[in-house]
């Protein structure tokens, strides 16, 4: 879910990209009603769309199978049951065409919003915490074009690495050519929660901006957060939208929001209950989208910091 002008709007709408997206609904109450009422009928007719739509297959054709994929997500919804339709999600962001979709339009948000407009501070807070030492890795998670790990990387050469994970094959290829001569800069196509699984160390840095966790599920997302939070010290920035009226300081709860039925996480809360200690946090809203702007790190205990440093006996002692 991102922000744009009336003109990349109205792209969306006329079903270059918005059309796309596998449980948009419609603005128009009306229309949607219409949609979800026609879906109704094509799902009874045909009870196995069911089984495909939660195997992650995507739907067929323009308007009878989405229709039938927007009933069955505004049933799961109503029911609390939505995380049952999430490899939707997944499925189409790994899409070969994507790129040509939604990544290329990139550019101008990124130029407009992060490295110049109103998601700038979470940009300049996260490369002073990096700034200060300590980390030698940053991972941005959805890396999409490369531009933001290209960006930050230039600015901060003290890192040793810079790496981008997108679920989309196509995308990390397109970025490797770009980003040939740049040694510095790594793109994988693979699932972070696979990655982490394998590399997570300490004094790894992660960032995530635009839509990229509100596309996990609650259960998910927590479990990302225990794999990183299990080799501290590590950081997390992220600039996510969330629902408008999602109470981010009491509710523990993911909630779906938007009409991509996406989710809202109560980050805040959710990074502290993984053992983060939130060390800068601001909202951007306006009448249309609200945003999280985070920057959270887990520290090494005193016991960890001094371990690589005593022996054995000497840490026994401590412990």
């Amino acid at each position: 879910m991102i922000e744009r002008t009336k003109d990349e709007t109205s792209r969306r709408e006329d079903g270059t990209v918005c059309h796309d997206f596998p449980l948009i609904l419609p603005r128009s109450s009306f229309r949607r009603w219409l949609k979800v009422t026609v879906g109704r009928s094509v799902l009874h007719a045909r009870p196995q769309l069911v089984n495909r739509f939660e195997a992650g297959e995507l739907p067929r054709g323009r308007f009878l199978e989405r229709a039938a994929l927007a009933a069955l997500a505004d049933q799961y919804r109503k029911a609390g049951t939505i995380d049952r339709l999430a490899i939707q999600h997944a499925q189409f962001w790994s899409r070969q065409d994507l790129g040509e979709l939604f990544y290329d339009r990139t550019t101008e948000r990124l130029q407009r919003q992060l490295f110049s407009g109103r998601h700038r501070p979470a940009l300049d807070t996260m490369e002073h915490e990096l700034a200060a030492g300590g980390f030698h890795t940053l991972v941005e998670i959805g890396c999409g074009t490369g531009d933001v790990l290209a960006h930050l990387q230039k600015r901060l050469p003290g890192l040793k690495r810079c790496i981008g994970l997108d679920l989309n094959s196509v995308q990390i290829a397109r970025n490797r050519r770009r980003f040939a001569a740049r040694a510095q800069l790594e793109f994988l196509a693979e699932d972070v929660s696979d990655w982490i699984q394998r590399n997570a160390q300490p004094g790894i840095a992660y960032f995530s901006y635009g839509g990229v966790f509100e596309y996990f599920t609650q259960e998910k997302f927590q479990d990302l957060l225990a794999s990183i939070a299990d080799g501290p010290p590590v950081l997390l920035a992220l600039v996510e939208p969330i629902g408008m009226d999602h109470d981010m300081d009491s509710s523990t709860d993911s909630v779906p929001f938007g009409r991509e039925m996406s989710h809202s996480h109560a980050y805040p809360i959710l990074l502290e209950a993984a053992g983060f200690e939130i060390a800068w946090r601001q909202e951007s809203a306006d009448q249309r989208s609200r945003w999280m702007m985070l920057v959270a790190q887990k520290r090494a205990s005193l016991v960890a910091a001094c371990s690589s440093l005593l022996s054995p006996g000497l840490l026994s002692l401590l412990v």
